[in-house]
Formats: C-alpha cells, sequence, structure tokens
C-alpha cells in the first residue's frame, strides 16, 4: 500500500471541522426561526429568545442570587422574601418615604406574619430598624440601616454588571 493512500485513512478531513460548526449554526437559527414561525401563529412563542440566550441569562441570574447571598451573608436571601423587603425599602429611602409593615405586606403580596419573621431576623443583622410608634404601641415604620442600604446598593451594582 503505497505511503500516500495510508495517511489519507489516518488524516480527518478538513472540512470536517468546518461541517461540526457550520451544523451547530444551523441548527441554532433553525431553532430561532421554529420560535419565530410558532410566534406567528401562537402568542405564546412571540418574541421570545432563543434557547443559547435565554440559558445565559438563567445562569448569569443563578451566579447573581449566589452573589447577593454572599453580600448579605445569608444563603437563600437572594429567593426569600428578606430580599423584596429591602428592595422596598430601599425604594422608600430614595423617595423619601417612611414606609409601615402593613403597606411593606401589602407591596411585596407577603403575609404580615412572615414580614413580622424577616423584619425580626433582619434587625438582628442589622439591615432594618423600626421608628414610630402605632395606635397599638408597636413601632410603625421600618427602614433600612446604613448596612442594610450599602449591602443593598452592592446587591443592586451586580445587575450593572451581569
Amino acid at each position: 500500500m503505497p505511503e500516500h493512500d495510508a495517511d489519507q485513512k489516518n488524516r480527518v478531513p478538513r472540512n470536517s471541522v468546518f461541517k461540526q460548526v457550520a451544523g451547530d449554526a444551523i441548527a441554532d437559527r433553525m431553532e430561532a426561526l421554529s420560535l419565530e414561525v410558532r410566534g406567528m401563529n401562537d402568542p405564546q412563542y412571540a418574541g421570545l429568545a432563543s434557547t443559547d440566550t435565554l440559558n445565559a441569562v438563567a445562569a448569569a441570574l443563578k451566579i447573581t442570587r449566589r452573589k447577593i447571598d454572599q453580600i448579605f451573608d445569608y444563603d437563600g436571601f437572594a429567593t426569600s422574601p428578606a430580599c423584596d423587603i429591602v428592595l422596598e425599602l430601599f425604594e422608600a429611602r430614595g423617595r423619601g418615604t417612611p414606609i409601615s409593615v402593613p403597606t411593606l405586606c401589602d407591596s411585596i403580596n407577603c403575609a404580615s406574619s412572615t414580614i413580622l419573621r424577616w423584619i425580626h431576623a433582619m434587625e438582628v443583622m442589622q439591615l432594618i430598624e423600626r421608628s414610630g410608634e402605632g395606635s397599638d404601641g408597636r413601632p410603625a415604620n421600618v427602614a433600612l440601616t446604613e448596612k442594610g442600604y450599602l449591602k443593598t446598593a452592592q446587591a443592586l451594582q451586580l445587575h450593572l454588571h451581569e
């Protein structure tokens, strides 16, 4: 067998890598086109990004949540009502308006028993403080402490870079 023939049998065709990459690109484009065509007939699919794009967003969201947990030094903080509480209090501080516990419950659509448990936990963490006095003698308003404000600002800053 000539040496040239043996080389050809053992050599990977040059265009196989190109075919693989081109095939992947074509498959991705076909998927995007499929979503577009479905969107024409079904509003449920209208405007959907590609699976690759949505997977990248999902990965970035999970990473950001972990970073938020680290900022607040509490595993699961980013997915708990506590996160919604600090965001609402951050906005209230920006508006310069105090926020009461009932208003907080309404604004984040959470039961008062749950909110009060989290308020207590975040007071222990020195993230929020209560002030004023309600008609029942209990503190009427809640606000971020300086520590809570700075940690919330750090967490929000993550979304500017992701």
